[in-house]
C-alpha cells in the first residue's frame, strides 16, 4: 500500500498488511494443495477455524493436511513447529509425509513424490518471481531519475553501475 504522504491511518494500513499476507499463505496453500493431490487424491489442506472444536486430533488456528479414509472419520495432520506453534503452509509437509507413510500398498513411487515436490517448488519461484518484478514496479515509481523499472542497486553503499557510463 503506497501513502506517499502519511495520510492512512494505522489501523487501516494494519488490515492491508494484513491482507497482502493472507494472500501469499492463501497462494503456497494452493500450491501445496497441489502437490499433495499428486501425490494422493485423498489428501486435502485445509484451515481449522480458532473456534473449532478439537475433535479427531484437530488443533484449533492451524493448517491441517486431511487424509479422508473410506468409511472412517478423516484423519487431521496438523502443521505446526516442532513446539507447537503457529506455522504456514510449505514443502516441508510434504516430507512429513514421506516420513510419517507406513503403507506401501496403492503409495505413489519416490519419483512421483519428488516430481510433486518439484512441482511445488517451482510453482514458490514462480511466486517469487512475480513479487520481485512487483517490488522492482513500486520502486520504479517512487524512485527519482530516468523512471526504470528497476531498483537502483548502486546507491548509498551498492555498486555502481560499470555498463553505459560516460568515460568508462
Amino acid at each position: 500500500m503506497e501513502d506517499r504522504y502519511g495520510l492512512v491511518p494505522p489501523h487501516i494500513r494494519a488490515n492491508h498488511e494484513r491482507e497482502e499476507m493472507v494472500d501469499q499463505q492463501m497462494a503456497k496453500a494452493v500450491s501445496l494443495y497441489h502437490a499433495l493431490q499428486a501425490i494422493d487424491r485423498r489428501l486435502d489442506l485445509v484451515f481449522i477455524s480458532d473456534r473449532a472444536d478439537p475433535e479427531y486430533g484437530v488443533r484449533p488456528g492451524r493448517w491441517h493436511v486431511v487424509r479422508k479414509n473410506d468409511g472412517a472419520p478423516a484423519s487431521y495432520m496438523p502443521i505446526e513447529t516442532p513446539e507447537g506453534s503457529y506455522m504456514e503452509p510449505h514443502s516441508g509437509v510434504l516430507r512429513d509425509l514421506a516420513q510419517r507413510d507406513t503403507w506401501k500398498h496403492g503409495i505413489p513411487t519416490h519419483e512421483a513424490k519428488a516430481a510433486a515436490l518439484r512441482e511445488y517448488e517451482r510453482s514458490a519461484d514462480d511466486e517469487a518471481r512475480v513479487d520481485e518484478l512487483a517490488h522492482d514496479l513500486r520502486a520504479g515509481a517512487r524512485l527519482p531519475g530516468d523512471g526504470g523499472l528497476y531498483a537502483r542497486k548502486w546507491g548509498r553503499g551498492g555498486k555502481k553501475p560499470t555498463k553505459g557510463l560516460v568515460g568508462s
